[in-house]
């Protein structure tokens, strides 16, 4: 069963927290997101408190995004748009600070990629990829109760090969 359909957490892989930055600035600085090129949102949504980044499957239920009620037609047209789309559908942002830890939050801010959540759940995924600063990652594993799934980086055994027995010696 792919990973989209499974609602569990799974860590891909750290990433760069310019990384990060970078690309989703060159969203802002190309328009999208309402702000007009050369705007001063680029980049600005990116937390620079922590450099350790990570690319993980994070289920549904556990963001915080706007929910088609919420949304007005352009977001649920773009929401659409994704869902219609094969394959895993771009990472978002998700943010899970101090203070969701402290209010004993049990979901993460979708600070961006709130329309790819939507296709998520219009294509009846449970878990999206989501790119979250390390320490937030953890953090909202623990809050709920999850166990972090890595990846495995070994292939699977092949099965042993059956020894003779000693009476055919």
């Amino acid at each position: 069963m792919p990973p989209e359909k499974q609602a569990r957490f799974l860590a891909l892989q750290r990433v760069d927290r310019n990384y990060v930055a970078r690309r989703y600035g060159i969203l802002f600085a190309r328009g999208r997101h309402g702000t007009a090129p050369g705007s001063e949102m680029v980049g600005t949504h990116i937390p620079a408190e922590s450099s350790e980044w990570i690319l993980a499957y994070v289920p549904v239920a556990c963001l915080n995004y706007q929910t088609a009620s919420e949304s007005g037609a352009p977001r649920i047209s773009r929401a659409r748009s994704y869902a219609s789309r094969p394959g895993p559908l771009p990472p978002g942002i998700a943010k899970y600070g101090k203070y969701a830890v402290r209010k004993g939050f049990r979901q993460a801010y979708v600070a961006d990629g709130n329309h790819r959540v939507l296709a998520a759940v219009l294509r009846g995924d449970r878990s999206i990829r989501m790119y979250m600063p390390l320490p937030d990652y953890v953090a909202l594993v623990r809050a709920v109760g999850g166990r972090i799934s890595r990846p495995s980086s070994r292939p699977s055994r092949p099965s042993r090969p059956s020894r003779p027995s000693r009476s055919s010696r």
